[in-house]
This record gives structure tokens, C-alpha cells and sequence, in this order.
């Protein structure tokens, strides 16, 4: 059985940018599902990646990071969505396919359901469900302190060519050039 305390604690350890400068190593796809779980409260300690709910005593040292009945719910997901990175919700790559397809254990091997950034990502926000972690490192505090700025600039457009089209026309005769 993988025990996800220690695999979660031993990738933060190994991550080699500060947890502030998480978003140039994951990327920003896996880097904002991690932040969107932050925020929404799923990735906090003792609290169920799934839904967010508080965990029931023990859970954690037995190495849950779901609820059983979360973790049933996440499975059917993954096995009626093969084809999609269960993190960032985006197509996987033929080959991570195709390890689902293999005979393995559904329980134990689901590493290839997730873009090997969004694995880590998923890693780094079971590591704040079992505390090794706080939530509040995520974010930067040069982010939380920049300003918006707003540039204006003028821009010159030049017409070459004027082209019309109606927008409920099916055939190419009632497109025409103009000039």
C-alpha cells in the first residue's frame, strides 16, 4: 500500500524551487488546480481532498488523505475518464492511456490518471492535508502586494481590404469583396 504521508513529504522536500515559486515548476494548468484547491479548502490540514470536509480522527494515521467513500467516488471518476488528466481536467498523453489499460491494481496505482506536473501538484496538496505544509506558503508575498497597472497605448489601424459576410449565409455566393 503507498503510503501518502511519506510520499507527499518526500516530494516537497524534493521540489527544487520554494513552494512560492511553484507556478514556473508545475506550470501555471497544474500550479492553478492547486491554488483553486487551496482556496476552495480541500488542501488544508485534515481536511478531505475530495469534498473539503473535516476528516474523522485516525484517517491521517492510517495514511487517508480521502474519506473511503470519496476516494470509491474519485476511482469511478478515473476509470470513466481514462483519457483526462484528473487534476487539470485536460487530455493525457497516449501512453499514460494505455497503463490503464494494463492489468494493474486500481487501488494502489493511480499515478498515470495525471500529468506527471499535476501528480506532483496533487502530491504537494496532500502534503498540507497531512501538515507538512502550511497553505498560506503557496502564495507569494511579492504576488499579494502587486499593484494592477494599466498602459495605455495608441494604436494607428490601416484598412487594406474590407470583407463582408452575412452571418446566416450557407453558401460562398453571398460573400463578396468589397473595394
Amino acid at each position: 500500500m503507498c503510503n501518502y504521508n511519506q510520499l507527499s513529504k518526500s516530494t516537497v522536500q524534493a521540489l527544487p524551487v520554494p513552494l512560492t515559486n511553484l507556478r514556473q515548476y508545475l506550470g501555471p494548468p497544474a500550479h492553478g488546480k492547486l491554488l483553486q484547491a487551496i482556496m476552495s479548502g480541500r488542501a488544508r490540514p485534515r481536511h478531505d481532498l475530495y469534498d473539503g470536509k473535516p476528516l474523522p480522527s485516525g484517517s491521517l494515521a492510517c495514511g487517508h488523505y480521502m474519506s473511503p467513500a470519496n476516494f470509491q467516488r474519485a476511482l469511478a471518476r478515473m476509470n470513466g475518464e481514462p483519457h483526462r488528466c484528473q487534476w487539470c481536467g485536460s487530455p493525457l498523453p497516449l501512453g499514460l492511456v494505455r497503463q490503464h489499460q494494463q492489468p494493474h491494481n486500481h487501488r494502489e496505482q493511480i499515478v498515470h490518471h495525471f500529468h506527471p506536473e499535476c501528480w506532483k501538484a496533487r502530491l504537494v496538496a496532500v502534503a498540507a492535508i497531512f501538515g507538512h505544509v502550511r497553505p498560506e506558503q503557496f502564495i507569494s508575498r511579492q504576488a499579494s502586494r502587486s499593484k494592477i497597472l494599466t498602459l495605455r497605448k495608441t494604436v494607428t489601424w490601416t484598412v487594406r481590404q474590407v470583407f463582408t459576410a452575412s452571418a446566416h449565409a450557407r453558401n460562398r455566393s453571398q460573400r463578396r469583396w468589397c473595394g
